[in-house]
């Protein structure tokens, strides 16, 4: 997770000052902005540890009509359980031009692309793909693949869920609860994200296996209560197999005591020291303590 890379931070908090932040200075201000959302202040610089990392890496999409992603999602659930920490592999649902509604499969392997190809080979044999664009390439193309459709001007609307564990319920409800006018993607977890323990951050949700996203995005002002309501229709279907989310592309943020667990006494003390009158409230807010 980014959050784990980040080595500093220069803030703005509520009293106006500016403040350099790390593990040696300010430390309980910088564990909480690794989790705790906008609740602490304006950052205005970070730090980060970085890997190394080829530019071009096996990476891609393969694509099945809707109508085989009972048997992709169910052979999924089961296989994803034994990727590598290079392989990464996550599921959406979305209609897509020339294909119609599609179960997608997003794949980046950082490593090497002969040892990818080896890992990807036994979902590729599922089913018949209508696409597979896995190829060696640079790996902006995958980095700005859906730039275009969240281009600034465009209306839009987000939800999201954190999943623990795949279950033939989750697949039934996911292909039941379908709407085209929404984007259901991921954020795969699980692997590197689970080896951090769950209060070392203020990221509580280290034994999540993947956070489902609900996205719409629209043009006209006029759309706005039908593409919201769509939205929290199929986010309302499958948030029983779902507890707690990621607060940055929450639209709504609501019940943030409940969503930061165990994490939450210490949140709210130290916004407390820090933003004491919560101005910086428009989010999912974490109250101060007294």
């Amino acid at each position: 997770m980014t959050i784990d890379n980040v080595t500093g931070a220069r803030i703005v908090t509520a009293d106006g000052r500016m403040r350099w932040i790390s593990a040696e200075e300010e430390s309980e201000l910088f564990w909480a902005i690794r989790g705790g959302g906008g609740n602490f202040g304006v950052v205005t610089e970070f730090e980060y540890q970085l890997h190394p990392f080829d530019r071009n890496v096996l990476s891609g999409n393969i694509v099945w009509p809707l109508d085989q992603a009972r048997d992709v999602l169910e052979f999924y659930a089961e296989w994803s359980a034994g990727l590598s920490d290079e392989l990464y592999v996550g599921p959406a649902l979305a209609r897509l031009p020339n294909v119609g509604d599609s179960v997608i499969m997003e794949v980046v392997y950082n490593g090497d692309p002969a040892e990818g190809e080896k890992e990807l080979a036994p979902l590729r044999a599922i089913g018949k793909p209508a696409a597979d664009g896995v190829q060696v390439q640079d790996y902006m193309i995958m980095q700005t693949s859906a730039d275009a459709m969240m281009a600034h001007g465009v209306r839009s609307y987000a939800k999201n869920g954190m999943v623990r564990e795949w279950s033939q319920g989750l697949v039934d409800t996911l292909i039941d609860a379908f709407d085209p006018r929404v984007f259901l993607t991921n954020h795969v977890a699980g692997g590197a994200v689970k080896r951090v323990g769950e209060l070392d951050t203020a990221f509580p949700h280290r034994n999540a296996e993947l956070m489902l996203v609900f996205v719409t995005g629209w043009g006209d002002p006029a759309m706005d209560s039908e593409m919201i309501a769509a939205t929290r229709a199929q986010y309302a279907a499958i948030e029983p197999y779902m507890g707690g989310y990621y607060d940055n592309i929450e639209f709504d943020g609501e019940g943030s005591d409940g969503n930061y667990g165990p994490a939450y006494e210490r949140l709210a003390k130290i916004k407390g020291q820090y933003d004491p009158g919560n101005l910086f409230r428009l989010n999912s807010n974490i109250e101060p303590a007294a």
